[in-house]
């Protein structure tokens, strides 16, 4: 059992960080539901890292070519500021250069957040994202009630789109917007490729294209919440070998998931629309209400 709980941790990171279903709800139901077997690993912070960057890998292989490509935009962006030192417009970028700039300014809205908590909590001694996270968390009727919304968002967001327009005409103040729906998504239970996915159609995006730019935005959001855990990483010194075996195991699985997730997304994109997640978001959210409203009463 110690062995299947973190595989397990590691199917359901690769499933739902992309898949427009959310990971953190389902890790909060399989909390709730199955025990603490899965929240002890889930607790540990090395372990929760670890299928991060197992899933950021999956993003790093698939979009290889663009990030290929959009590295050295990193550079020309600088020199071309300075030399239109009057004022820059997108006519002076190219696609790549517009697609870094769009990437940074959707992060916006979610460092916004999270220095907006960090400044609360060495004032206040509170964490608002922490304690909103735990409140919920530990409630299935809540985590129930965000994924049947989830669902609503996925059902909406083909039918709201009036006129699509191709990635390469994406605006920053699209971009903004894209940002926020992300921002809101650090509730479990709302999934952040399906708020990005959503926002993107509502700014027009085709399905594809608010795919493609939901998981370019999903490196600078898992990688930040990387970053922000490393110094807890090796911290903790009751882990053995035995358990980092284990742990690097169930990355691997992340990342292969990860990868198989991120493909069939992708051809569901091109190929359909997204009421079949709006559906299971319905069945999976309503199962939960009804599960923790069991769990009240009996």
């Amino acid at each position: 059992m110690f062995i299947l709980f973190p595989l397990l941790l590691g199917i359901v990171q690769g499933l739902a960080e992309f898949l427009p279903v959310s990971s953190s709800g389902h890790l909060a139901l399989f909390q709730s539901f199955f025990g603490n077997g899965l929240a002890k690993y889930d607790s540990i912070t090395a372990f929760n890292v670890l299928l991060h960057l197992g899933t950021l890998v999956a993003v790093f292989i698939v979009y290889r070519k663009d990030l290929a490509a959009m590295l050295p935009a990193l550079l020309s962006i600088p020199k071309k500021l300075w030399k239109h030192k009057t004022g820059i417009r997108l006519s002076h970028l190219n696609y790549d250069e517009r697609m870094v700039i769009s990437v940074v300014v959707a992060t916006l809205p979610l460092v916004f957040l999270k220095l907006f908590d960090i400044v609360l909590e060495k004032l206040t001694s509170f964490s608002l994202l922490d304690a909103m996270e735990q409140y919920i968390t530990n409630q299935p009727i809540s985590v129930g009630l965000i994924l049947i919304f989830n669902g609503l968002l996925l059902f909406f967001s083909d039918r709201l789109v009036r006129k699509e327009r191709p990635i390469e005409d994406f605006k920053p103040l699209n971009a903004l917007l894209v940002g926020i729906f992300q921002m809101f998504a650090i509730l479990p239970g709302l999934s952040r490729s399906g708020s990005t996915i959503t926002g993107g159609r509502l700014n027009g995006l085709d399905r594809p294209s608010a795919v493609r730019f939901s998981f370019l935005l999903s490196i600078p959001a898992i990688l930040g919440s990387c970053v922000t855990e490393l110094p807890e990483l090796f911290s903790d010194s009751s882990l053995r070998v035995g358990d980092w075996l284990i742990f690097l195991a169930a990355t691997a699985v992340a990342c292969l998931v990860g990868l198989a997730s991120m493909k069939l997304l992708d051809y569901i994109a091109k190929k359909s629309s997204f009421k079949p997640f709006s559906y299971y978001c319905f069945a999976v959210g309503t199962l939960a209400v009804i599960g923790g409203v069991l769990l009240l009463v009996l």
